[in-house]
């Protein structure tokens, strides 16, 4: 486990919560006690609003694109279009135009029509 100061230390751009999409965590909640801590809200991912929430260890390979969709807005939101500020629910919509993979062709594999 690491303790506030070594995170501080590290001083990342991008903080990754895991199990931030599971239903008892509020990433607002989250949010709000790093940004009031002494250390944590001196951390550059804290100051720029960027605590994003990941999903669970051992999610199995269909959650796994989900997660890497996800993964890649936050990180890379020029690039892949931005993830919503999240803060508790289910996985947000996005347009198929923003969508990193097709949900209908997984679906197809996944019921054997492929």
């Amino acid at each position: 486990m690491v303790d506030f100061e070594a995170l501080l230390e590290a001083d990342p751009d991008v903080m990754l919560f895991l199990g931030g999409m599971q239903p008892d965590t509020n990433m607002a909640d989250l949010r709000a006690t790093l940004e009031s801590d002494a250390v944590t809200s001196k951390i550059t991912a804290v100051q720029d609003g960027r605590v994003h929430p990941q999903g669970a260890r051992y999610q199995g390979p269909i959650l796994n694109l989900f997660q890497l969709e996800m993964t890649a807005k936050q990180l890379y939101p020029d690039q892949f279009g931005a993830w919503p500020t999240y803060e508790e629910g289910p996985y947000p919509e996005f347009p198929a135009d923003e969508q990193l993979f097709d949900r209908e062709r997984v679906a197809a594999a996944i019921l054997g029509e492929l």
